[in-house]
């Protein structure tokens, strides 16, 4: 901010010269640890109850992403508390109860998939009282059925954004190489069975899984699929996209989340 009156100026010009170092690193671990968080929601990942306290809660950096998104108590495998944490790390449900935890109990991101159309409205209203940023799209999350496939999938038109194709890969799809040529986004939702298959054709983003580039070319949906497994494995697929035209029969192959995330990364990267 600007020096107000009164305030030291060289104490004000060594406090601005620290804040323009430090900025950018600051944004860019920010960025990176929404990513986590987003492909931990994406792949399901849980945490014993005593070790998300301490290890995140408890840390100073994930601890400040931990109070912007809401958490599943799973028990057994069930869920049987939602939860966001507050300023001070006590855990409040909906309703702004406490909710205290047991070493049996498990912690989870929510997917807005497994929530109620009266769950996601009462977060969404917390969130907003609250005035809490999402570090990524966690409760207001677009979500896209199976039912509504063929409607969606005619608005699959255009060139794909690569850079947003390689981000993809921080947050939760796995890329699938040909030599140097990612070809392919895979992803498997939590309990599935099956990988879901976006299939690309043109120019492909090139690299490894390490570092990967946005090629200068024309990048295209081919093909949406079904796999059994991420490798070495016969793709079934839903649709092409040169007509359109769903298959029916492979459709109880892609869980309503695996369809979700699938549409919103496509018209996310052709937006």
């Amino acid at each position: 901010p600007t020096r107000k009156k009164g305030e030291d100026p060289d104490r004000h010009a060594a406090a601005k010269s620290t804040y323009k170092r430090i900025r950018a690193p600051l944004l860019g671990l920010f960025e990176e640890q929404g990513a986590w968080f987003e492909r931990a929601m994406m792949l399901g990942r849980t945490w014993d109850a005593e070790r998300w306290q301490e290890r995140i809660l408890a840390h100073p950096v994930l601890g400040h992403f931990a109070r912007r998104l809401v958490w599943a108590v799973l028990e057994d495998g069930q869920r049987v508390a939602l939860i966001l944490p507050d300023a001070e790390g006590t855990l409040m449900d909906v309703a702004m109860d406490a909710v205290t935890l047991t070493p049996a109990q498990q912690l989870t991101l929510v997917h807005p998939s497994t929530l109620s159309d009266k769950e996601r409205r009462a977060w969404l209203i917390q969130l907003a009282e609250f005035e809490l940023l999402q570090p990524f799209d966690q409760i207001d999350r677009a979500l896209y059925h199976k039912a509504d496939m063929q409607e969606q999938i005619a608005r699959f038109d255009g060139e794909l954004d690569q850079q947003l194709l390689i981000d993809a890969c921080e947050r939760g799809w796995e890329p699938y190489f040909s030599g140097r040529k990612m070809f392919r986004l895979l992803y498997k939702a939590p309990g599935d069975a099956f990988w879901i298959s976006l299939q690309l054709e043109g120019d492909y983003p090139r690299g490894d899984e390490d570092r990967l580039r946005p090629s200068k070319g024309a990048c295209r949906l081919s093909s949406v699929a079904s796999r059994e497994s991420y490798d070495k494995a016969r793709d079934a697929v839903l649709f092409y996209c040169y007509d359109k035209e769903v298959d029916p029969t492979h459709l109880d192959k892609v869980s309503d989340r695996a369809w979700s995330e699938a549409t919103r990364l496509i018209l996310l990267t052709t937006s």
